[in-house]
């Protein structure tokens, strides 16, 4: 049937406050949770919202879905249309599904000048869900559970992911909805990554000892000065991917390591692959200092680039081969003095 399944995480997002009482430590790790309460147990209350274009309630069970019940017997008099049609709404599948009546999940909202409604209330007119002030869960083949995750759909209180929330299209959320536990779903993606990077180290584009030296020099430039051994360079990646530090630009030693071996994939990448190491290895033997982001060929008094990526393209750019291999044969003389990797 074309109505949800399975399980749907719904995440609190963490606001700062100034007097930082988000701000709770965690354990002996000393990691910021950065907690809108303190009491996980803190229940905030929803009900189904009023949509200002149609002025009814906003369920989500006004959508027509692909009928599943085309051509099947339905012996519910109430039903029977749905036998014959290649769409139906939404709310008529839940109602058929869940035996009740046709127009029990009405979006009708309450009028305090309806007696009926005062007397009598449709479902929705007083229906209302709760959320935790972290994780809910919600189980959709509850019922309660599954109206509300639809109602959340529509309401501009629950983003209906967490990426269209970073990307700034819910502004007003304090949930986002998830399709899978959010915390397995991030370990998942990190032992994917560090999974593709210990393959590579052992048997892809970083198998060779040499390529190692290099990735050593550019993700490890603190160690590279002095001569490593294979067996040095390879425990250096090694334990590299395993601490998966972050550097202080804030990202991670594996996101750098697998950018490094993506540049190996095609002739155009290794050419840039090989320029950054030529300006480490000019860094490491003084011949090029790096200033605020900008870097001097010191003996001739030239700035080749005001950023990294431009002193790159500087190395790259045919124009400038006489001056690289300059640079190249003053940086194979000097490696020897600095006994550099």
């Amino acid at each position: 049937m074309s109505v949800k399944t399975g399980q749907v995480f719904v995440y609190r997002i963490a606001r700062p406050s100034a007097s930082k009482i988000t701000e709770i430590i965690n354990g002996k790790n000393q990691k910021r949770l950065n907690q809108t309460k303190i009491d996980g147990k803190i229940k905030e209350t929803f009900q189904v919202p009023l949509s200002a274009s149609t002025r009814k309630l906003a369920t989500g069970l006004d959508r027509e879905v692909d009928n599943p019940l085309k051509g099947e017997q339905i012996n519910n008099p109430q039903f029977q249309f749905l036998a014959t049609q290649d769409k139906a709404l939404l709310q008529h599948l839940i109602e058929y599904k869940y035996n009740f009546e046709k127009g029990y999940l009405s979006s009708l909202p309450a009028d305090i000048n309806n007696k009926k409604h005062l007397e009598s209330p449709s479902f929705y007119q007083t229906f209302r869900y709760k959320c935790n002030d972290g994780l809910t869960v919600l189980t959709l083949s509850n019922i309660d559970n599954l109206l509300a995750y639809y109602s959340m759909l529509e309401h501009h209180k629950f983003a209906n992911s967490k990426k269209e929330w970073e990307a700034g299209k819910f502004p007003y959320a304090d949930y986002y909805l998830a399709e899978m536990d959010e915390t397995e779903n991030e370990k998942y993606s990190k032992k994917q990554y560090k999974d593709k990077a210990k393959s590579e180290l052992m048997l892809g584009k970083v198998a060779d000892s040499d390529t190692q030296k290099k990735f050593v020099k550019l993700l490890i430039p603190q160690i590279s000065k002095g001569r490593l051994t294979d067996a040095q360079a390879y425990n250096a990646l090694s334990e590299g991917i395993d601490n998966n530090e972050r550097y202080k630009d804030g990202e991670e030693f594996i996101v750098k390591f697998n950018r490094l071996c993506k540049l190996l994939q095609d002739a155009p990448g290794k050419t840039r692959f090989n320029a950054l190491v030529l300006l480490q290895e000019s860094i490491n033997t003084y011949l090029v200092t790096d200033k605020g982001g900008t870097y001097t060929w010191v003996a001739k008094d030239v700035i080749i680039g005001a950023s990294k990526e431009k002193a790159i393209d500087w190395i790259i750019d045919p124009n400038k081969a006489d001056l690289v291999q300059e640079l190249q044969e003053q940086v194979m003389s000097q490696k020897g003095k600095y006994e550099l990797v």
